[in-house]
């Protein structure tokens, strides 16, 4: 009833409320801008066994909750490049940055390294020598194309002999990104993330070191009247409850999530990554981080939401997420997925077939959301994916501009004898204008590995709609081990993309 300053606050209020009334407490935000500094952390204490705690907006316009901050202050820094500069602080890193909605690009080259040679244990040689008067070698970071992945790896140090320069590449992230089997990092496609590589209008570099942040405008933005924002915060928001005591009954309605990042591939690990964007490292594949975390949970809802600019997978929900909804979302300029339900086969059967039901992914909707522009940083990673659900709706969605799969469905090739997977509905969705980049091997909606159906009742596939697709395999690909699946009723037209992308080239 007395207006809030900011989240935090409001999620204090509403705790205090529901222990005052048995009724549904709603906690109303104006239209506007709230930052959130640093994670907003859920647990069982701030849900309710009995009622709902919904977050909503009290208009039609929806408050935003963004994680970012404004850049202002521009000055020019070099006049005949066209490059201006903003001081942020050394204590801010990001690895995204967005001027008036748009994505900027990180500084980067037009293409790979002059004749590159690959060592496995150390980097790379390369007759580009200048690379080493780089004022700061060890941001440069190195990017991949390795058929449905798109491994990252830093570099660590720069050494010429001989005219010829050694890259040294960062541990243990190149030991991971060389050892993922058929997808290990062969020769980069372009290198990133330096000052000297700032050439070309859009781009950006933010010195940690300085901590001034360099960018060269397109040509139709002014600088000094631009909304500028660097995304600092990487969780925004964590719902997480454990498998004996779950967070109940809490909702999101009519808000907006904005301006996240993500900065576990600048580190030493760099990303090195399977299919759906899976860190492979040492050990199970496991899913990368959410900007939006639930876990252990029932009863949570995301509906008529809008997630957007952030800088890994929109909303992770993994652990036994029960009677969840998903529903009326636009998920828009995402880094990775827009929605992950479920990790891969972690080796664990209380992931990928439980028999005690408060271990189960089950009863979950995600439905009528329109997902559009996802795996921008991280290509490998599908617009949906789902591990191991039961009883679970994957319905009336549009999905398009995604660079690897529409839907990522199972795990665990021919491994598995069996899974959870069972009642699975994936019906009349509209996909359209995935894998149409570099990436290939994935599908429209692509399964893999066994699923607990049986030929009285197969999962289905039903009644998807399916339109330019530019995949070596197939628009529905149900790949190793799939078991159980009945497709039927579905539209596949591929006749706008005859070519398809296959080891980096087109195919028709």
């Amino acid at each position: 009833s007395s207006p809030l300053q900011s989240v935090a606050a409001a999620k204090v209020a509403a705790g205090q409320a529901k222990n005052q009334t048995s009724k549904d407490v709603y906690v109303m935000f104006k239209p506007g801008v709230y930052n959130i500094s640093q994670t907003l952390a859920f647990t069982n204490q701030d849900g309710s066994e009995n009622q709902k705690i919904i977050y909503t907006s009290c208009e039609k316009e929806k408050a935003v909750f963004t994680g970012g901050i404004p850049v202002t202050n521009w000055s020019l820094h070099d006049a005949g490049k066209n490059i201006y500069k903003a001081y942020v602080g050394t204590s801010v890193n990001s690895r995204q940055l967005y001027i008036n909605g748009v994505r900027g690009v990180r500084a980067r080259s037009t293409a790979g390294l002059t004749d590159c040679t690959t060592d496995k244990t150390t980097g790379h040689t390369t007759t580009d020598i200048f690379l080493a008067d780089y004022a700061h070698v060890s941001d440069l970071e190195m990017v991949y194309y390795e058929q449905w992945t798109n491994p990252r790896c830093g570099v660590s140090s720069i050494n010429v002999a001989n005219n010829v320069a050694t890259v040294v590449m960062k541990q243990p992230g190149w030991t991971y990104v060389e050892n993922k089997g058929g997808t290990s990092a062969t020769k980069p496609v372009y290198y990133e993330n330096a000052y000297e590589l700032l050439d070309e209008e859009g781009e950006w570099y933010l010195d940690r070191y300085s901590g001034y942040l360099y960018y060269k405008p397109r040509f139709f933005e002014n600088i000094n009247t631009a909304e500028v924002v660097l995304p600092t915060l990487e969780k925004m928001i964590t719902i997480k409850g454990s498998i004996d005591s779950p967070v109940k009954n809490i909702e999101f309605n009519n808000i907006d999530f904005k301006y996240t990042t993500w900065m576990r591939p600048s580190g030493n690990d760099g990303h090195s990554d399977a299919q759906n964007n899976h860190i492979r490292q040492q050990g199970s594949d496991k899913l990368p981080d959410g900007a939006i975390e639930v876990m252990n949970a029932r009863n949570i809802a995301f509906e008529n939401c809008g997630f957007s600019k952030l800088g890994i997978t929109a909303l992770k929900m993994t652990g036994a997420i029960q009677n969840c909804n998903v529903i009326g979302n636009e998920f828009y300029d995402i880094s990775g997925s827009a929605v992950s339900l479920g990790e891969p086969n972690t080796g664990d059967v209380n992931v990928y077939n439980p028999t005690l039901e408060k271990y189960m992914i089950k009863n979950n909707n995600i439905t009528n959301n329109y997902i559009h522009k996802t795996g921008v940083d991280y290509m490998s990673a599908a617009a949906i994916s789902a591990g191991f659900p039961k009883n679970t709706n994957i319905s009336h969605n549009e999905i398009f501009d995604a660079a690897y799969s529409g839907m990522h469905i199972g795990y665990g090739w021919a491994t598995l004898a069996t899974s959870a997977i069972e009642n699975l509905k994936i019906e009349n969705n509209y996909i359209h204008s995935v894998l149409n980049n570099k990436i290939f091997d994935g599908g429209g909606i692509y399964t893999i590995g066994a699923t607990g159906g049986t030929m009285e009742n197969p999962n289905l596939i039903k009644g998807n709609y399916l339109k330019d697709i530019k995949n070596f395999h197939g628009a529905l690909y149900t790949d190793e081990g799939s078991t159980f699946w009945k497709l039927s009723d579905n539209v596949v037209d591929l006749s706008g993309t005859p070519m398809w992308y296959g080891n980096g080239v087109t195919t028709k």
